[in-house]
């Protein structure tokens, strides 16, 4: 009765249904995709796209898309290209926590990069730069409202003097000089080269997302990374502004008086949060499985219809705990807000560093922004069942730490928000 009583508070409050409102936006503008892959599945003669898992690749086609790939004779002349362009531009693109950000260097950070590629390619800067504006004038061409383009993408020669594992050490120097997060960091390096996909393992792709992910299981993790942003940003609110609802209607003191324990009374509250924020994913990753259930049936594939369901559990659930478990500690510590901030800060941090697919170690959200790549798992799986038990444990045990705080507080032992209340007080006092 007590676990039915906090889900209905949390039902009646404004947060929540504002929450829901972002997880609604979310999924419409970033995951309705799946439509298109269906409709593309069922027209024979739709363009083929190596992104779709349900359209088996044509044999005979020219092309079946490029993929990324860290080919030295590609990489070598083309980050060095890029590396002028921006030069002379006199600003660099980075990315350091995730957000696009322009970096101005100064005359000697600028003198060091031109040392830097003075020794990889052996010429002077100035023989560089020149090379450069005669690619760019070779390649320009006017178009037909008059002005001037690139007819194709500029690369000039380059013959490196160093090896390519020094070429890598040096770019990562230049990554350094820029703050960090640039495409010339040694793990993005391989965004300067690709090469062809070809029919093998186009069907390859196809035979894992038909035979292992089942029809479902490539847009359930998607799914599930754009819901765990939702989670990693937003979900810390809903916990926070239930503990604060007690606060700001003085209930404190009857709630320490009643004869519930607080491991009883703090785990239930706890135990409802998580419901109510797993309960729209839950509802929401419905839509998507019917759509893939219908097509799966009238294409006779076999179709995992829980995928959805064990993908929110397994990659969904130790978010939202670790998240409450975050909001519950700073609230019941400090009576204020304070872990909306701590919580936010730390799902921002999470979402914005790595990549979004292949790199999960200790963030607090999985990210797996595709659809294919299933071999990216399972050669993963072992780092992904690490991440999410550790997330279960440290949850559980800050969990714990809140309920020892709360009985603290009851017994009068503890009143932190009540100091910061005072101090804030004589502060307001002093001014």
């Amino acid at each position: 009765m007590l676990l039915l009583k906090e889900c209905k508070q949390i039902l009646r409050s404004i947060i929540y249904f504002v929450f829901i409102g972002i997880v609604i936006a979310f999924y419409v503008t970033q995951f309705e995709g799946y439509q298109d892959d269906i409709r593309a599945a069922q027209n024979p003669n739709a363009v083929y796209d190596f992104r779709n898992p349900l359209q088996k690749p044509p044999e005979g086609l020219e092309s079946y898309g490029v993929k990324s790939a860290e080919i030295p004779e590609q990489v070598v002349p083309n980050a060095i290209t890029a590396l002028l362009q921006e030069m002379q531009g006199g600003k660099f693109v980075t990315y350091p926590v995730g957000f696009y950000k322009t970096v101005r260097l100064n005359d000697k950070e600028l003198s060091k990069i031109q040392d830097i590629l003075e020794e990889i390619t052996g010429l002077s800067y100035s023989d560089l730069v020149q090379k450069l504006m005669q690619e760019e004038q070779q390649k320009l061409t006017m178009s037909q409202d008059g002005g001037w383009i690139m007819s194709e993408p500029i690369q000039i020669e380059i013959t490196s003097q160093v090896s390519y594992e020094q070429f890598c050490e040096k770019m990562g120097q230049v990554d350094k000089i820029l703050g960090g997060g640039s495409d010339y960091a040694p793990a993005n390096l391989k965004g300067f080269g690709s090469e062809s996909i070809t029919y093998e393992e186009a069907l390859k792709q196809f035979e894992s997302a038909k035979n292992q992910d089942n029809v479902t299981g490539g847009y359930a993790r998607l799914f599930c990374d754009y819901m765990g942003i939702v989670l990693a940003l937003f979900s810390v609110f809903i916990p926070v502004s239930n503990l604060m609802r007690d606060r700001k209607a003085d209930m404190l003191e009857v709630i320490y008086s009643r004869k519930i324990s607080s491991t009883r009374f703090i785990c239930t509250r706890y135990i409802a949060n998580t419901i109510m924020i797993l309960l729209p994913m839950l509802l929401l990753s419905f839509i998507p499985l019917v759509s893939l259930s219908v097509y799966g049936a009238e294409a006779h594939l076999s179709v995992d219809y829980l995928a959805f369901v064990k993908y929110i559990f397994a990659w969904l659930l130790p978010t939202v705990m670790i998240t409450v478990s975050v909001g519950f500690l700073f609230t019941i510590l400090t009576d204020t807000p304070l872990g909306i901030l701590v919580g936010f800060i730390w799902g921002f941090l999470s979402l914005f560093t790595g990549k979004l697919s292949g790199d999960y170690g200790f963030r607090v959200l999985i990210r797996h922004n595709s659809t294919i790549g299933r071999d990216i798992i399972d050669t993963a799986m072992n780092e992904i069942i690490f991440n999410r038990v550790f997330y279960v444990v440290i949850a559980i045990f800050i969990l714990l730490i809140s309920v020892w705080i709360y009985e603290k507080k009851r017994r009068g032992c503890i009143d932190i928000g009540g100091n910061l209340r005072k101090i804030l007080g004589r502060i307001k006092g002093t001014n």
